[in-house]
């Protein structure tokens, strides 16, 4: 696989799964108290003020964490791959 392509699958693989988690975190019944944590920490910020400013930063913070999380685990492993670490 050349080296574009193999880029192009790595991000689109990495939006695709920071997607899918964040869809998990605000449809699961699992992860409600740590939503709610989160976004009443964001909304003490603003003085219970701006709760929409509050749900948006959620959002950011839990999309932009799924997606640095998702790239290094999905490049640990490439990593582990080319090292033979790990059979393919």
């Amino acid at each position: 696989m050349n080296r574009i392509s193999s880029k192009l699958l790595f991000w689109c693989w990495v939006i695709i799964a920071s997607v899918l988690i964040t869809y998990w975190w605000f449809n699961s019944i699992h992860a409600i108290p740590f939503s709610e944590f989160l976004w009443s920490q964001y909304n003490q910020l603003f003085e219970g003020q701006k709760p929409g400013i509050a749900s948006d930063l959620e959002f950011l913070t839990v999309i932009i964490g799924a997606a640095i999380m998702i790239g290094f685990l999905t490049w640990l492993t490439s990593w582990a791959i080319k090292q033979g670490n790990i059979s393919a």
